[in-house]
């Protein structure tokens, strides 16, 4: 797959920027070919996630921070016309997975960490919530 820059020039990239591409998923400000992309909003990004935090009494300074590093610069690709219920489903079920797997890998351990287990698995249980709430605004949209 050809990786085009926000110019329109070919743009090869780093060896985690071309798998990137390859998944169809943008690193830094790459955007595949014929994507429809508008402008970010990183004002709104913020302002929304903090308080959504700040109505579960976290803070979101370190996701927000990390999840910008991963978004980059470029811009959303096909805002309007992507299904973004389903993409968020498919990133929630690949925290799940990531979640139980990292669970089975502290519990192989010669001395498993039952605090480290518990982190874990209290990092699930969002996870969960979150794609219950992320499958009913997605039938929402949907008008079911």
């Amino acid at each position: 797959m050809s990786v085009f820059d926000s110019q329109g020039r070919e743009r090869l990239g780093a060896p985690a920027e071309r798998l990137a591409a390859a998944a169809s998923r943008p690193a830094g400000d790459v955007t595949p070919l014929g994507a429809a992309a508008r402008p970010r909003d990183v004002a709104f990004e913020r302002a929304w996630t903090t308080q959504a935090a700040e109505s579960v009494r976290v803070r979101a300074d370190e996701l927000i921070a990390f999840a910008e590093l991963r978004a980059g610069h470029g811009p959303v690709r096909d805002l309007l016309t992507r299904d973004m219920g389903r993409e968020v489903r498919e990133e929630l079920a690949d925290a799940r997975n990531y979640l139980v797997w990292w669970a089975l890998q502290a519990s192989c351990q010669r001395e498993p960490d039952g605090e480290l287990t518990a982190l874990i698995a209290g990092a699930l249980q969002p996870v969960i919530v979150a794609f219950d709430w992320a499958s009913r605004a997605r039938l929402r949209q949907a008008g079911v």
